[in-house]
């Protein structure tokens, strides 16, 4: 790269970089409006979608247990779980992109943090 197109490709990033969070605060929105307009056609049919809750730990001494375990099992155990745990999390995470709206101050708070992070990044990309 010459040093024209060096110099232009510097002074374009903050534009590229707002234009990243603009991108993601219209995502934000549009999946807040698709929340509300979801929400309300389940509240329309009565239906109600929750959220599914860890298990509940059992109440036994875990160390007596653990000692007698192979340690095969064990590995398989942590994986059940884990892979449990994702599959979990990522339905919940569904469930909430979809049912749970944005108010207007959520939305606000989020804006003002990408206009703070948009100047954060000018000042440190061009204090030299």
């Amino acid at each position: 790269m010459n040093y024209v197109q060096l110099w232009t490709l510097q002074m374009m990033m903050p534009i590229g970089f707002f234009a990243c969070f603009a991108i993601l605060y219209f995502i934000l929105v549009l999946r807040s409006t698709i929340a509300f307009i979801i929400g309300r056609l389940l509240r329309i049919c009565n239906l109600k979608i929750g959220f599914i809750a860890p298990p509940k730990e059992i109440d036994h001494n875990y160390e007596d247990v653990e000692k007698k375990k192979p340690l095969l099992t064990k590995i398989l155990m942590s994986i059940k779980n884990n892979v449990y745990s994702f599959v979990r999390n990522f339905f919940n995470f569904i469930i909430w992109w979809f049912t749970a709206t944005s108010n207007r101050r959520e939305l606000i708070k989020i804006f003002n943090r990408i206009i703070n992070a948009v100047f954060a990044f000018l000042s440190f990309s061009f204090i030299l």
